[in-house]
C-alpha cells in the first residue's frame, strides 16, 4: 500500500494539524463490556459503553465533544466487567 493510503481514523484539516491547533491526543480500543474513567485535574468521570455512545461517530468523522471541564484529559483507565 502506498504511504498515506490507509484507513483515516479522524478527519483533521491539514492546516490545523500543521499548526497544532487540532490533533488526536488519545486513541484507545475498547472491549464491548468496558467502562472508561477519564481523569482531568483533580476530577474524574466514569462512563459505561452505553454512555460513551453519545460521543461516538463513524470512522473519519468527529464525535460529540466531552462535557466542559472534561475536555483536557490527563489519564484514561479502562475497566472490563
Amino acid at each position: 500500500m502506498v504511504k498515506g493510503k490507509g484507513n483515516q481514523m479522524v478527519s483533521i484539516p491539514a492546516s490545523q494539524a500543521a499548526s497544532g491547533e487540532d490533533k488526536v491526543a488519545w486513541l484507545r480500543v475498547l472491549p464491548e463490556n468496558a467502562s472508561v474513567t477519564l481523569h482531568f485535574g483533580k476530577r474524574k468521570l466514569t462512563m459505561s459503553m452505553n454512555e460513551l455512545q453519545t460521543f461516538k461517530a463513524k470512522r473519519g468523522r468527529r464525535g460529540t465533544s466531552l462535557p466542559r471541564g472534561a475536555q483536557s484529559i490527563d489519564h484514561i483507565d479502562i475497566e472490563t466487567h
